[in-house]
């Protein structure tokens, strides 16, 4: 015969039941925590965020208010169109010369209501940041992303 019998085990059946023990007990000490979970959860969603931000700002930089207003999100494009309902209430030929200067001078009010949200506000901040730059001589060349926080 080639091989051999062992005739006592190596380890009693208490030994071998203990390492096991140890070793789930090692392997779930091992296991990250729910808490642990949460932080890289909510790490990743930060990074997320960032890289989001620093998308957005570097369109916005560019003059790509379109792109810019295409990364917000599309909740926070209504509550803005919602909070410039006021236009609309205002005497035609006013409220049409505040369209023509942040929608351009081809507009109506009828071609205004048919925008996306995201278009209105990426025209409208188009129309800001023009004339920011007109009367101050205001550019933004750069802008950097230093981080972020988690909200909570």
């Amino acid at each position: 015969m080639n091989g051999f019998i062992l005739k006592k085990p190596i380890l009693s059946l208490s030994v071998l039941s203990f390492l096991g023990f140890l070793i789930i007990v090692l392997l779930t000490a091992c296991a990250p925590s729910p808490k642990m979970l949460q932080i890289e959860a909510e790490a990743k969603i930060v990074e997320e965020a960032n890289d989001v931000a620093s998308e957005f700002l570097s369109a916005f930089v560019a003059e790509d208010y379109q792109k810019a207003a295409a990364l917000y999100a599309p909740e926070s494009l209504t509550e803005f169109r919602q909070l410039m309902t006021a236009l609309d209430m205002l005497k035609p030929e006013i409220r049409d010369d505040i369209y023509a200067q942040f929608f351009g001078s081809e507009v109506s009010a009828d071609s205004v209501a048919k925008l996306s949200d995201a278009k209105y506000f990426g025209s409208f901040i188009k129309a800001v940041m023009g004339r920011a730059k007109e009367m101050s001589g205001m550019n933004i060349d750069s802008i950097q992303v230093l981080g972020g926080v988690p909200s909570g």
